[in-house]
Formats: C-alpha cells, structure tokens, sequence
C-alpha cells in the first residue's frame, strides 16, 4: 500500500492525505526524532525504523512486561512497563539498564531531566534523571490513566474523576491549582504554551487557558467517536479515536481543517512529524502523508520544541538576539519583544528557527521573520524566506522555521535575519536579530569502509593539514575517548592502534569519509603521546582531503569534539558544572547510566 492514494474512506474537502506504509506490528505508543520513528510494541519490544525508507534498524527488548510507553531524547530511549523503566543508547542500541519501581505504571510523561510517572494506586512518580532521585505523590483516589506535563505545570486524571491541574518546581511536591471539567470524562489530554486541552468521550476537545485556567472554548466534534489520543503544538491539533477518525485541528483560525476515517479499523496512539501522522491501529502503526490544497502541510512548523529540547546543534543553541532598534523608530523596552534563534542539522539539512516572544501586556500583530541572506554559495533556502505570523498574545511566543539545504559537503557563512511587528497603538518595530554563524563539514559526511592499504592509496595526492593540542587527560584513555568520538563524527576507523614503550604511550587512528554531495573524500589522522601514567597528553590532529576547503572547518570539529568532557562509561555529554566538580576532586554520578565518575578515571 506504501505510496498509493488511500481511497478507503473520503478526506475532508480541505485536508487530503496518503497512506504511506503500514507497519505491521501491534504498538502502543509512538515516539520519533530527526532519523527514526520508534513504537512500544504489545510483545514487550520498543522497534525503531528509518524514516523515509521504514526499514526495520533496532529491536529493543524484550522487557519484562507489555510496554506502556515510549520517549526519546537527544542520546536516549527509554519505554515505561508496568514496574520498570528501560533506557538504551541511541545508535549503539545497548542496553544502559533499568529503574525498578514500587508502584504500577500506567502512563508516563518526559519532560527535560524529569521523568513522571501515573500509577495504578494514584500516585505520581518523579525520577530525576541527573540524580536518580525518585519520590512519588498522592494525588487521585483512582488509577492515573491519562498524563501531560511541560515541566511546571501537570495535567492527570482518571476514570473516574476530573483532570486536575498541579504546579511544582524540582524541589517540591505538586501543588493543585484547578480540577477541570467536572461534568465530563477525559479520555485523553495534551497541551501547549497557551491551553491544556481535555480530550472526551464525545469527540470533543475542551481548551483551558494556561493563565487564569478558564474555559476558551470547545473544539466540537462531527464524529462523535471517544477520544484516545492527541497531539498539539501552538498551531494545530491531531486527535484519533477508537471510531477510526483522525481530525485536524487549526488552533490559530479554531477551525477544523478535516477529519480521515478508514473503514473498520481502530486507532490508538497519534504523533504528527511535518507532513506526516504516526497512529498506531488495529492493522499496524499506520504512517499517513497530509495535504492542504494540494500542499504538503507541515504541522511542525511553528512547534516549541525549540524551547523544550536540546537538538543536535551546529554552533549554538537560542542565543539571545541583540536588539537594535531602527532609526526613527522608538526604542524597544527590556520587557518587550524578544528574540531567540538557533539552528540544528537534521537529516542532512539545517533547521534554522526564530524564536519571537512577547513580553509586553498587549498583543502584537503581523510579526514577520525575514532571512536578508545566507551562505547561498554552499546552501539554499527551501521555500519561502519570509514568514509572518498574524497575532502573538501576551506571553506567547511563535518559532518558525526555515531549512536550508546544502549543496556542498563544506557549509559556512552567516544568516542575517530581521524580525518586525506592529504593536497595539499600531506602531512599527524592528528587530536586527543577531547573525547566526553556521559552520559544519562532519554532518555532511559519510563513513567510507576501507583497508589500510587503501586509505594510504586514496590520502596519497590529498592536500592537508593540521592541529595540535596538549590536554589534561591521561593519553591512553584519551585514545579510548577518540576512537569511540571519531564515528560519531561519520567517520570510519580503518585503524586505530595504540601502545606503550618505556613508560610512554604513543596512539594512532585512521578515520575515512566523503561527502554526500560531492563525494569527495575526507580523511584524518590522529597521533596521541604522552606518559603512560601521567595527565597530559598530546595530540596532532591532521586532515587530509580532496577538498582543502572543507578541511580547517572538519579538524575544528573534532578537536572541539575530544577536549569536551563525557561519561567515561557510557560517552554522554557532562554539563559545565559537572566538569568542574570533577576537576575540584568530587565524585560525579552519571544523570544516563548511573556510573560514578572521580578525577581518577580521567586521569592516573
């Protein structure tokens, strides 16, 4: 069925879609990143398939139970069973370990560092996940079957009671700001940056205003089917039902933009990625392609993730913009209109958002993001370079997001934007966001297999240069340090060999790639010395290529790459704080994988 028009039950007039794929397993919740979409299965696996080609990559499992739930983050899966929490680590798709629990889960919610457990006795669980702390909550007399949370404010409810909203920071329990809708049961509940929305067994949709937590309105159902799933972000609304019914919702214009059905099958779990659903069915997790007017419609793109998550960033990650204001217009006030921007390589282009947040007490109108120019010699723009968002109300803030994609293996140069408004007396205001210096050659890259006698074949007529640094690391686990980071950086090893000889430890690796543009061939040498027992050590990076421009920019990334600091156990990344509590001699327990780090592991 994959690529074929799905005819078995008419679309909306306005949304039109395509059934993709079918894949044929019993899932009962879906996850998804950059590369891969994820589904918790009824025979206590979590699967994880490619996006775009679907092809099976990772079986995760088996678990000691039926998986309840599944997240993802930038290193981890974890899936929610009935008395455990599993995590594995992405790419390798090894097992890290488990989180016994002493309560029945039912459903679970990820949100940062804090994982939030609902329970068969009521009760909700909190797991830190820098610290392992764990502490749980009364707070239902009866199972907790549905969970939203966004960090400081939760949403859970039952069966049989009203959801209630709670409030909490990391160092107290939750504290009960309202019980919404009292009259109806909730079958399903979500939420963004404005509302909490109820889902219930009518079809319906109730939205709540997350500042005086008072009923909006209702998004009205034509289906009248229950309710399971929901999915939102601060433009649109997906919802399924057991009926068979997928509804969008356009949340900006309170519109139902259609509603899909096919015939005789039930549907569960729904995720939207851009253009396309994730549902999990009674004959498969079903992916769907949807158009608007023959468009492809993107339903991401103005999701907060920006805010959220941490993606995979090329240089810096919302920075705040400087402001400028443009002369002959009035100067924007420090609790005005604020702007944030990032960029993050996906799939072998660069998601480049602008964050534009309002602070002021008054809605602002037409606020417009425009990208005055960009690296057009090694990228494009995909679409428009122009975006304008009709209202931002108080509090609020709108990403949008523009890809870029690359037309070289070697992408740097800056991208210039500006963001203008218009504010409630009708004034104009622009904004000079500050440039964003985009700088990437090992994202562009693939591994290249080879034998040793041909690497030294292919780097013989290669231009080349090099680095050196001398860092406070032991050089032999500094060499265990690079030969893991190197892949990481789509490298392949074609040799990696250390040894030590009086008392000095001498290491060298071989990496190879090529572009996936231009397929010119990329390769690197690393030599790391030092002594054996002691805490400096040397290392000579050098690149070789067929390119020389793309060689300055892929030495820089890795040497960035092997002076941070990461879990010797398990290689995530420790945060600043962390590192210096190692430095000061103070143990470190890993937030991932739970292994203790000291001073002494990075150095003997």
């Amino acid at each position: 069925m994959s690529g074929q028009q799905d005819n078995s039950a008419p679309a909306s007039s306005s949304v039109t879609h395509e059934e993709v794929t079918v894949l044929e397993v019993d899932a009962v919740d879906i996850s998804y990143d950059d590369r891969f979409l994820y589904a918790a299965c009824k025979d206590k696996y979590v699967r994880v398939w490619s996006k775009g080609d679907w092809q099976l990559v990772a079986e995760l499992g088996e678990t000691n139970s039926e998986p309840l739930a599944v997240h993802v983050d930038k290193n981890h899966v974890c899936t929610t069973c009935e008395r455990r929490v599993y995590m594995w680590r992405k790419g390798t798709w090894e097992l890290l370990g488990w989180f016994e629990l002493s309560y029945h889960a039912l459903t679970s919610a990820l949100h940062g560092d804090c994982f939030y457990i609902g329970t068969r006795e009521g009760r909700l669980l909190s797991i830190k996940r820098d610290t392992n702390e764990t502490s749980s909550w009364p707070l239902h007399k009866s199972e907790i079957t549905v969970l939203w949370s966004n960090g400081s404010v939760i949403c859970s409810g039952t069966k049989k009671e009203a959801p209630v909203v709670w409030t909490r920071d990391p160092n107290t329990a939750p504290i009960k700001v309202i019980v919404l809708d009292k009259r109806n049961r909730c079958t399903a509940i979500t939420g963004n940056s404005q509302f909490v929305m109820v889902g219930l067994t009518a079809g319906d949709v109730k939205l709540w205003d997350r500042v005086g937590w008072n009923h909006v309105r209702t998004l009205e159902s034509q289906t009248d089917a229950p309710l399971v799933s929901m999915w939102a972000n601060d433009l649109y609304l997906v919802t399924s039902s057991t009926a068979g019914f997928l509804t969008i919702w356009d949340l900006m214009k309170d519109v139902q933009l259609g509603h899909i059905r096919k015939n005789g099958v039930k549907y569960g779990r729904v995720a939207a990625d851009h253009d396309l659903i994730y549902v999990a069915s009674s004959e498969g997790l079903v992916v769907v392609g949807i158009s608007l007017e023959g468009q492809a419609l993107d339903l991401c793109e103005a999701d907060n993730q920006i805010q959220d998550e941490s993606p995979p960033v090329v240089e810096e990650v919302l920075e705040p913009a400087e402001v400028v204001p443009t002369a002959a217009l009035r100067e924007i006030p420090e609790e005005g209109v604020h702007v944030l921007r990032g960029c993050a390589a996906v799939g072998g282009r660069f998601e480049y958002k602008v964050k534009v947040r309002n602070d002021t007490p008054s809605v602002i109108t037409n606020a417009t993001v425009t990208i005055l120019s960009y690296p057009d010699d090694c990228m494009e723009i995909s679409g428009l370079a122009v975006k304008t968002i009709k209202r931002i109300g108080p509090a609020e803030f709108r990403s949008p997001q523009f890809t870029f994609i690359p037309t070289k293996d070697c992408v740097e140069g800056r991208i210039l934007t500006t963001v203008s408004y218009i504010d409630h007396q009708d004034k104009p205001h622009t904004l000079q966001v500050k440039p964003y210096k985009i700088r990437s050659v090992c994202d562009l890259l693939e591994p290249l297999e080879s034998t040793m006698q041909q690497f030294e074949l292919i780097i013989g007529d290669m231009e080349h240069t090099s680095e050196r640094h001398v860092l406070d690391w032991n050089p032999d686990i500094l060499f265990s340090k690079a030969k893991a980071f190197l892949p990481s950086r789509n490298f392949h090893i074609v040799e990696a060999s250390g040894n030590t000889i009086r008392g000095v430890f001498t290491g060298t690796i071989r990496g190879l790639a090529e572009g996936k543009y231009t397929g010119k061939k990329v390769a690197v040498r690393m030599l790391i010395s030092g002594p054996a027992e002691g805490n400096k050590a040397t290392v000579v990076v050098e690149g070789l290529g067929e390119d020389i421009a793309m060689l300055p920019t892929t030495i820089d990334e890795i040497a960035r790459g092997i002076e941070s600091w990461t879990c010797i156990n398990c290689g995530a990344a420790l945060e600043l704080d962390e590192v210096s509590q190692i430095k000061a001699g103070a143990p470190v327990r890993c937030r991932y994988c739970e292994h203790t780090m000291t001073i002494d592991l990075y150095r003997r």
